[in-house]
């Protein structure tokens, strides 16, 4: 995610496409990964709703636990760092789809002819008229 991010404000957009390929497939393991716990888990006599880390110091010996808490809070601190970047990329790429929109938004906006007519009571009200080609070839005439 990173490096993802890297290339997002470097406008790199044939690196970021291979990252993002590279990410969807990492995320594509991780749900193998995530269905192997939850069988796992599913193999523990009352499984509901209990976490593993639970599981594993109900169930298993003092010298599992010595080995297998530990990885489960490893385990447990990269899924928060990766939702928490995961997160920050997201606001990352809808910040840069507001602006592309917004870019767009004024291309589109440049390209409108602007009727401004008053009110009696002196408000303004705007038209907008699309410009064609047609339109400008007229005016030229």
């Amino acid at each position: 995610l990173q490096e993802e991010r890297s290339y997002i404000t470097n406008f790199d957009a044939d690196k970021l496409t291979a990252l993002t390929a590279k990410r969807a497939a990492l995320y594509d393991d991780m749900l193998l990964a995530q269905d192997e716990r939850l069988q796992l888990m599913r193999s523990f006599p009352n499984n509901t709703n209990q976490k593993l880390r639970d599981l594993i110091s109900v169930y298993l010996s003092k010298a599992d636990q010595s080995v297998l808490l530990p990885l489960a809070e490893e385990l447990r601190n990269l899924v928060l760092l990766a939702q928490k970047e995961s997160r920050e990329q997201n606001q990352i790429v809808k910040f840069g789809l507001k602006m592309v929109h917004g870019v767009l938004s004024l291309f589109w906006s440049a390209t409108q002819n602007v009727v401004r007519s008053y009110s009696r009571k002196g408000d303004i009200r705007e038209n907008y008229n699309s410009t064609t080609r047609d339109n400008n070839l007229l005016k030229k005439a």
